[in-house]
């Protein structure tokens, strides 16, 4: 794979191209530092309309002022450079970097759940933990007799031990149906969460929090489900209990039984109850505060395939174990809290080929273009229509790439993107890295010097694609994977990794430990590790915590055996599609299809995304057996939670590798489907000879097996009582025929997962990353205060967010800055970064800004009341103009490259239809558009004819003459309504302290301007001997551009000095030209003198 460090100047913005433009680019760029829906992060993307932009970053909403900014520009220009900014974290020393190389965290980035142990010693402790990540377990039971038929996903699957009676067996594991994992709860600092049986009452439980000590610490661990015989009210559920961090003295946040600060909530484990987990508990980050918890992630299992198991304790509530992590040093119960990565694209698992004896080939992966977790459920990856190649000149074969829609089903796909005849030649025009692009631009931010971090490219060829780029294994891009070889499958996915032995059952790995005791026996801390049974969770604090708890004694009877089966919950197994048909199927794996089976070849093979339908009209025996017609049910939400960031796999929190493969059988490929024709030694004969019949009498009776291992030479599988023929046997065969009869079913989709913001998003405004994120004033969450009550522990680790400039969010757009100021990467003129207010990154951008010397910003300014009190976006406070003003006028700022505007203003959003308000720097970008549109860009973006802002229709304060007055005088430039004239910039003064011409924002962006057509015309220079007439070619260039510059008022007088007089032999021999302009601005009495020197490497100016 290419990879590329930009470092020359000019050579960023000419070469690189992110996507497709639709709108020609026509001049120099506004810039927009800024939040956005989706979009590459750190990366200066530059469009030309702001139709573009949405298709690349997503459309306008209140609280992300940096589309509005592009919005009010380009109204008016038709070129506009954009940097999203997201959670990058704030590594800064050696020791940062080495820590993001091996475990990948980054300092700063993202959040941490750092539990709490209540002690036992505590008059309501019982040795739970509070304010941890929390996971919800059941014991499922699995109708053998009919889910092995209709949809096996437990069935052929090596992780769940389907084996025995209901009731405990050696090693205290309960052996009879899966033990599996379905919810991931993340609990605010000192909230608490249990749960209680269908039938218990707050009040009768031991071990309650507002109870006595107990040492009978399991009741609030395990609950029983109520069974079907009851009404629906309490058939299949249970209870969740949830404690105010705040306890009693809370009793807004619940009231149940009597209990202040107590809420009691009816549950259910099934994704069809209206009480299920995900529709009764937090699911919104942005209530984390408000609700005290967050139901992070779930895992729906449908209840047709699986129910919770009548049985006592088949519910559990868990945590991770005080067991350190080897590989991490970290202990589960902080291990699986741990969040704190950098932002990060959506990407699959990687493709791989048909096998080649015991070895398949990694092909390539997708990523989206896009950064965060908006990019998570936005779409999926089918591949279709594969053929082998037919040429016996050129033995690659074809396949089509399919862009989805997330949401699309099999049966009404929304193919948002296409791309026929792919091959994986990689010197051919069909390549398909060549016909989706490959081309991926980062930030390197690993260098531990600022000034090294530079734009880093990897692939080769320009994306076509506006939402996905692919990632080629180097194996294909040298040509050394076969030649014959085409996508049949993707590797497993990364699943959070809860056991090591990667099974609902630990004799699965393990082995048969014997009986401990009576009978059933159970299982002590000591014993388990003693027999290697190690497992990630906790039950009450009592397993595999490496303590002793001689008060309590080791877990005995039917106790221990439930702790250790559910401890032994595993990720439900990423559902697969098992047959390509809809109507019931035969009830017995083998005979013929069923009467009312029938093939839809609209159906894909690989992630089935809809769930069994929840009613059907199949009864046996009066129970209805909707699994007998498993396709067509409403949409799974399973892919929209592994979709998500479950963990940090360098940290050991995922399943990787080849065991990610192995787990739960979640390697996917078509070598695992099996036709209904038995195969043999004779290969070539059986299956010529076996395959008669239309194709959809062929797949009438084809099927996934999920765990199917293909035989050596033949490739069949031996399932439903003989070795049967697999696309992988077909893809063996000497002729492509046979093959290529199948290709309208050769067809898989496969799924997305991993993006993340790298913020903390279970704080509002830290997700948002607004100005009370960056602000260190009373209020704010960017300061020095650990004292921030946002529902975790922000002491961790000193501050988990950082402080001040190393604070995640100011750091995040000091860097983003730094990419939009650096010359190597845009060139733009005017700079905007909406809503952020806080000197510490203020000061920065301005700074940034005036040694680029090329960029003038418009800024915004913190705003206070009459009391000083800081507002913030939120505010419904109007800003009082002497505190604000004087508040900015005492940072003494003296910087010519910026200005500032006040107050904050609402717009039209015509768009959403209807008003929003946004800071002030919104509509001086827009306004500057516009002058340049209307104008040139030494006329003055202010007053009627070219500050009027007819899209404004209210200002946070409404401005008096006096108001005017004042703010012009502290440099604040006013946007004021007049009379039938609406509402208009009313000044045009830049920061600079000293009175002079440079003062007024029109004479810095004249001088900006005659800069550019300086460094146009000087690079044409480069390389050239320092002559008299490469002196003189240089004058008879600038003139004309100076005088017509006059002519349109930009300059009254001007003089071009590049002669023997300020070019000496030392400078010849360097061959460095030095050159003088003398300017007199526009109605000036001062003349303004630019030097500058043009080497090899480029312009600069003094």
């Amino acid at each position: 794979m290419a990879e590329q460090v930009f470092k020359s100047p000019g050579f960023f913005e000419n070469e690189v191209d992110l996507s497709q433009r639709e709108t020609e680019i026509v001049g120099v760029p506004g810039g927009v530092v800024g939040t956005a829906e989706e979009g590459p992060a750190f990366v200066p993307v530059t469009v030309g309309s702001f139709t573009d932009f949405t298709r690349k970053f997503g459309g306008l909403k209140s609280d992300k002022f940096g589309p509005y900014a592009v919005r009010e520009f380009l109204r008016s220009k038709t070129a506009l450079t954009y940097v999203r900014v997201l959670g990058a974290g704030a590594n800064q020393t050696t020791s940062d970097f080495t820590t993001t190389d091996a475990k990948g965290t980054v300092k700063y980035a993202g959040f941490k759940i750092v539990p709490q142990i209540i002690p036992i010693t505590e008059a309501d402790g019982n040795g739970k933990e509070k304010g941890a990540v929390q996971f919800i377990v059941a014991r499922h039971h699995v109708s053998a007799a009919y889910e092995s038929v209709g949809f096996p996903i437990f069935t052929d699957n090596d992780s769940t031990a389907m084996t025995g009676t209901v009731g405990l067996t050696e090693c205290g594991i309960l052996n009879a149906g899966v033990n599996l994992v379905r919810g991931m709860v993340m609990l605010a600092t000192g909230t608490r969460m249990q749960i209680m049986s269908y039938n218990q009452n707050y009040k009768s439980i031991t071990g309650r929090w507002g109870g006595v000590a107990t040492a009978l610490w399991a009741s609030n661990d395990f609950a029983d489900i109520g069974p079907a015989t009851l009404d629906d009210r309490l058939k299949w559920r249970f209870k969740v209990v949830l404690s105010s961090s705040a306890g009693s003295s809370n009793s807004g946040y619940g009231n149940s039984e009597g209990y202040a600060g107590i809420r009691i909530l009816t549950a259910s484990l099934n994704p069809s109850d209206s009480a299920y987990i995900g529709n009764i508990l937090n699911t919104s980050p942005s209530r984390f505060q408000e609700e005290e918890h967050l139901l992070y992630a779930h895992f729906p299992v449908d209840y047709e395939i699986a129910k919770v198991s009548i049985h006592t304790g088949s519910v559990g509530l868990t945590s991770g174990s005080a067991v350190t992590n080897q590989k991490s040093s970290v202990a589960y119960n902080k291990l699986f809290g741990r969040f704190d990565a950098r932002y990060a694209s959506s990407k699959t698992t990687k493709f791989i080929s048909q096998p080649y004896g015991v070895k398949e080939h990694s092909l390539f992966s997708f990523e989206t273009i896009s950064h965060g977790i908006a990019t998570s459920t936005k779409y999926k990856i089918s591949i279709a229509n594969i053929k082998r190649s037919t040429d016996a000149t050129n033995p690659y074969g074809t396949f089509t790439v399919l862009i989805r829609n997330f949401y699309d089903t099999d049966s009404s796909p929304e193919i948002l993107e296409q791309y026929p005849l792919c091959t994986l030649n990689p010197n051919g025009d069909d390549y398909i890295a060549k016909k989706i692009g490959d081309l991926n631009l980062s930030y390197d931010f690993d260098q531990l010097n600022v000034s090294d971090r530079r734009m880093i490219v990897t692939g080769r060829y320009p994306n076509v694609s506006t939402r996905v780029r692919v990632v080629m294994e180097a194996a294909v891009e040298k040509g050394s994977t076969p030649a014959d070889a085409l996508p049949f499958g993707f590797r497993g996915f990364p699943a959070l990794r809860t056991n090591d032995s990667l099974t609902d059952n630990s004799e699965v790995l393990f082995g048969r430990l014997g009986k401990i005791g009576g009978s059933p026996a159970g299982l002590s801390a000591g014993h388990m590790s003693a027999h290697g049974c190690k497992t990630s969770f906790i039950f009450g604090g009592r397993i595999n915590d490496g303590t002793s708890h001689a008060s309590t004694g080791d877990l005995t009877g039917a106790l221990g055996g439930l702790v250790a089966s559910l401890s032994q919950s595993i990720l439900p197994p990423v559902p697969y599609r098992y047959k390509v048909t809809t109507g019931k199927m035969s009830t017995s794996f083998g005979t013929a299809a069923g009467l009312e089976e029938k093939v839809d070849n609209r159906l894909y093979w690989g992630c089935k995304f809809d769930r069994v339908p929840v009613s059907s009209s199949y009864e046996i025996g009066g129970k209805t057996l909707s699994m007998l017609d498993p396709n067509g049910g409403p949409h799974n939400e399973i892919f929209d939670n592994y979709s998500k960031m479950l963990g940090i796999a360098k940290m050991d929190m995922l399943v990787t590798g080849t065991a990610a493969d192995a787990f739960n059988n979640n390697k996917f490929t078509l070598a695992r489907v099996t036709l209904p024709h038995k195969v043999t030694t004779d290969i070539v004969g059986s299956v010529v000879s076996g395959i008669t019949g239309t194709i959809k009498e062929n797949m009438l009776e084809t099927s996934y097996v999920r765990n199917g291992r293909p035989a050596l030479g033949t490739y069949g599988i031996g399932y439903g009582g003989f070795d049967r023929v697999t696309f992988a046997t077909l893809s063996q065969l000497t002729s492509s025929a046979y093959f290529n009869k199948f290709s309208g079913f050769m067809k898989f989709t496969n799924f997305m997962y991993g993006g993340w913001d790298g913020t903390n998003i279970l704080d509002p405004d830290m997700a948002k990353m607004n100005d009370r994120a960056t602000s260190s004033d009373t209020g704010g969450k960017g300061g020095a205060s650990l004292n921030l009550d946002i529902g975790l522990d922000v002491s961790a680790d000193g501050n988990q967010f950082g402080l001040d400039q190393y604070n995640t969010i100011v750091s995040s757009y000091r860097a983003a800055t730094d990419i939009m100021t650096d010359r190597t990467m845009t060139r733009v003129n005017v700079l905007a970064v909406p809503g952020v207010r806080q000197s510490i990154v203020t000061d920065h951008i301005s700074a940034k800004t005036k040694a680029n010397s090329r960029i003038f910003y418009t800024q915004d300014i913190p705003n206070y009341d009459k009391d000083q009190k800081r507002l913030f976006d939120d505010s419904t406070s109007r800003p009082d103009v002497i505190k604000t003003s004087d508040s900015f006028d005492a940072r003494k700022i003296d910087n010519n490259y910026t200005a500032v505007y006040f107050p904050d203003v609402t717009l039209i959003d015509d768009i959403n239809d209807t008003q929003v308000r946004v800071p002030a720097s919104v509509s001086a970008f827009g306004a500057i558009g516009y002058n340049d549109k209307v104008g040139f860009p030494w006329f003055a973006p202010a007053g009627f004819s070219r500050g009027d802002l007819e899209n404004v229709v209210n200002t946070k304060s409404r401005l008096n003459a006096a108001d005017r007055d004042y703010l012009y005088e502290r440099r604040i430039n006013p946007i004021a309504s007049f009379p039938n004239a609406g509402y208009v910039i009313f000044g045009q003064k830049t920061c600079q302290l000293a009175k002079s011409a440079l003062d007024r924002v029109n004479v810095r962006r004249m001088l900006l301007e005659v800069k550019r057509r300086i460094v146009e015309i000087a690079s044409s220079l480069l390389f050239e001997p320092n002559t008299p007439a490469t002196r003189a070619k240089f004058v008879s260039q600038v003139v004309p551009k100076l005088a017509l510059i006059q002519a349109q008022q930009g300059v009254d007088q001007f003089k071009v000095v590049c002669d023997s007089s300020n070019n000496s032999q030392t400078d010849v021999e360097l061959n460095k030209l030095n050159g003088r302009i003398v300017l007199v601005p526009t109605r000036a009495v001062e003349f303004i003198v630019m030097d500058f020197i043009i080497t090899n490497s480029g312009v600069e100016f003094e």
